[in-house]
């Protein structure tokens, strides 16, 4: 049974207004012109309301089920920049997930996934940590769509991300309206990270931090799509970090593949005590050649503010939501850390060179070897959210160079592997003595 996390606090106060505020769009909704239905299905929005969890097998004529299982292993190496220490980690995190998805009516549908996980970490004699059977919930939601024309409503715990993962990609609990009015659309959304537990096994800890959505989404056609959006996130402890995020998203697809992107955000508020202002842009291109092997090539850069002084009380320094995974595909078939496989940083007081070569022998399959360039126009002894243990010294800008390797398999029907490798060579930031970091995972799921 799931536990509800008391707050300090209503929990959700602004819903009422929240929903009132999108009811008052539903007039215009229903003053559009009438379009043949053609049009709309080039032009319309979509929300991925709209396009909900595919199940493999029907029980009923309203309620299907799916099931996958997951198994991934990861290998981490001199994560620490030691390689006289014995610290790596290599860790199996097989999953089982089950969904059921029910269509309660024309309108309504409900869907609830859940998986079963547990972590094998393998270190050093007497260093290994207790393993943890986990029963997550990952989605439980109702979607009522068109209650009235081009206006929807969804309701529990579901996904939410957008398509590069850049400001989030989160299971979240709460409310989320969807305005469509062709070819723009409106989502609004009030919800926070586990407002019930996530694992019904064991009781979770995590601090409550309200965020407020809202997004104006514009698609001309299937091949263009661009959104603004504010994201406020505010923490419900006392005297905590609230922070407000200004940004702008927007993506091409090329008719005979890749295409570009552009993402840029401003965010400011309060975190630690401080003033925040700064700000970030990730723009890139992949360009598909008629080579054989459908040979493709990206480049990419992206900036994150830094702070020039860290005693004035003002941080300049801009930092992602926190609900960020960072992860997409160029032109191949996997997605990955687009900002490193193995340094894996936060965008925050940081700037990436990236290029890229990809390969497509087939459709379904493909193999990207990737390359990163890191700096800090800050020199600091800290970098955000990076998945090293080392701390940089704090008096160079160079924090180093990565390579990946990455190849998807998905030749079989309802098999897919995704295989990656990664070496991070340390720069002037960290120490003369450290050593190279290096990362292997491969994870190969089944869909019944």
């Amino acid at each position: 049974m799931l536990k509800i996390r008391h707050a300090r606090r209503p929990a959700f106060g602004p819903l009422a207004a929240l929903s009132a505020a999108t009811l008052l769009w539903a007039p215009l909704a229903l003053a559009q012109e009438q379009q043949e239905e053609e049009e709309l299905e080039d032009r319309h929005i979509l929300f991925d309301i709209e396009n909900p969890p595919e199940l493999s097998y029907r029980l009923t004529e309203q309620l299907s089920f799916g099931a996958a299982l997951d198994s991934e292993f990861n290998y981490e190496g001199d994560f620490d920049l030691d390689a006289s220490e014995d610290q790596d980690l290599a860790r199996l995190n097989p999953e089982l997930a089950v969904s059921f998805g029910l269509d309660v009516s024309e309108n309504i549908f409900a869907y609830l996934e859940v998986h079963l996980e547990r972590d094998f970490d393998f270190r050093a004699p007497g260093d290994e940590p207790d393993p943890e059977t986990k029963l997550i919930v990952d989605e439980a939601y109702l979607t009522f769509s068109d209650i009235v024309e081009s206006l929807s409503l969804q309701v529990g715990r579901a996904r939410l991300r957008d398509r590069r993962e850049w400001l989030m990609d989160q299971e979240l609990d709460g409310l989320r309206t969807f305005l469509r009015l062709s070819p723009f659309g409106l989502e609004l959304a009030a919800n926070r990270e586990q407002f019930f537990d996530y694992d019904l096994l064991h009781k979770d800890s995590i601090t409550a931090i309200d965020n407020y959505l809202a997004k104006l989404r514009y698609r001309p056609d299937e091949t263009f799509e661009a959104n603004g959006y504010v994201l406020i996130r505010d923490n419900r402890d006392a005297d905590a970090d609230d922070l407000t995020f200004l940004g702008v998203q927007a993506i091409a697809d090329w008719p005979g593949g890749g295409g570009w992107w552009l993402d840029s955000a401003f965010v400011f508020g309060r975190e630690d005590e401080s003033q925040v202002s700064g700000f970030a842009l990730d723009a890139g291109v992949t360009v598909v050649s008629d080579a054989p092997l459908g040979l493709s090539g990206t480049l990419a850069a992206a900036f994150g503010s830094g702070d020039s002084d860290p005693e004035d009380g003002h941080d300049h320094a801009f930092r992602q939501s926190g609900l960020q995974e960072n992860q997409d595909g160029f032109n191949g078939i996997t997605r990955f850390k687009y900002y490193g496989e193995v340094l894996d940083p936060e965008l925050s007081n940081l700037v990436v060179l990236t290029a890229g070569l990809g390969l497509r022998p087939s459709e379904g399959s493909s193999l990207d070897l990737v390359y990163h360039r890191y700096w800090q126009p800050q020199a600091a002894d800290f970098l955000r959210e990076a998945a090293l243990d080392a701390d940089p010294g704090g008096r160079h800008h160079h924090l180093g160079d990565e390579i990946d390797l990455v190849l998807g398999l998905s030749e079989i029907e309802a098999v897919d592997i995704e295989a990656a490798v990664g070496v991070f060579l340390p720069g002037k930031a960290y120490s003369a003595e450290n050593d190279a970091a290096f990362l292997a995972r491969v994870e190969v799921s089944f869909d019944f």
